[in-house]
């Protein structure tokens, strides 16, 4: 998630990222502490842990991906755009 702040709007919840992210630590994590806590552990494997590996590989990893995309192409546009603001010195 530090990876990707810089390419992140500031105002809260308002990235799509941070909704996955908050769903996986509010309701799957609390679904997890709640079921272990209740000594449920067929509860606590297929309603928390099941639950946090498929949204993250589902969900929350693919969003991560396109935010690095999207910041290695506009990264990539500034770099040419610097290069060539310098070729009138060639």
């Amino acid at each position: 998630m530090k990876a990707v702040k810089s390419l992140m709007k500031s105002v809260k919840f308002s990235n799509k990222i941070e909704f996955i992210w908050f769903e996986l630590w509010l309701h799957e994590g609390r679904c997890v502490c709640h079921d272990a806590s209740m000594m449920g552990l067929d509860i606590t494997h297929w309603y928390g842990i099941y639950e946090i590996a498929r949204n993250s590989y589902t969900h929350l990893i693919p969003e991560l991906e396109h935010l690095i995309e999207k910041g290695m192409a506009s990264y990539n546009e500034e770099k040419q755009a610097l290069n060539l603001s310098y070729l009138w010195l060639d």
